[in-house]
């Protein structure tokens, strides 16, 4: 969820801007709230859930906005579905369907490795939520941290030449019910999905603050961008 940090907002319409990006792509839509954030950042929305309920819940979420469009079905899925037209377009491909399945065999059990192999071959410009980065809040299953070391592999299969750069603790703001108040996030309201939301982010420090990884098929130029650049 990009929303719940102004400062990624801010790094991601950077992204758009310096890419002349169209087209968001978002797995694991939730409550729909951040796709309705990006409905005022990019020309098009395309995002998915796999679960029914949460589903319904995003497509009311997201029915003022017309190009905001919403797919029941598994992350790898979609992805394979939309392919052709991720490749003929430079695309933000924002990754936050992070379920994680113990019943697998291990090299299963990641839905990111699923959906990176199924990227292979893509320029585009990827965001992975929930990122170990050192010092934030990330995701750890079986004693193994989303980190870089272990998608290192695929995402060199997706784009060999990205360069990758990570947020910080410094340069993240986690955004509050009265910046919503205030209107200081468009498309962001006060409801009761949002609130819920907000309250799980600020219930530990590690909550508030998310790393997330940036994959770019360009060097960025570090003083127009708040990130921190990791060696491949």
């Amino acid at each position: 969820m990009s929303w719940t940090d102004r400062k990624s907002l801010e790094q991601i319409k950077k992204l758009r801007d310096e890419y002349n990006i169209k087209l968001f792509v978002e797995t694991g839509t939730f409550r729909g709230i951040n796709a309705a954030v990006h409905a005022n950042n990019f020309e098009t929305v395309m995002t998915c859930e796999v679960n029914p309920e949460y589903y319904w819940q995003s497509k009311q979420k997201v029915f003022p906005y017309v190009n905001v469009f919403v797919s029941l079905e598994s992350s790898p899925a979609f992805l394979h579905r939309i392919k052709p037209l991720i490749q003929s377009t430079t695309t933000f491909i924002y990754l936050d369907a992070h379920f994680y399945d113990p019943s697998l065999p291990i090299a299963d059990r990641w839905n990111i490795m699923k959906e990176l192999e199924v990227l292979q071959n893509t320029p585009c410009v990827i965001a992975i939520h929930d990122f170990d980065c050192g010092g934030m809040g990330h995701l750890t299953y079986d004693g193994q941290p989303l980190n870089f070391e272990f998608v290192r592999d695929a995402l060199h299969k997706v784009y060999p030449s990205f360069h990758y750069y990570v947020n910080t603790r410094e340069t993240s703001e986690t955004t509050t019910k009265e910046m919503i108040q205030n209107g200081e996030v468009p498309n962001l309201v006060l409801d009761d999905g949002t609130k819920d939301s907000i309250d799980f982010t600020w219930r530990s420090e590690m909550q508030c603050y998310r790393g997330i990884l940036y994959c770019t098929p360009t060097e960025l130029d570090l003083n127009k961008f708040e990130l921190f650049k990791l060696e491949a």
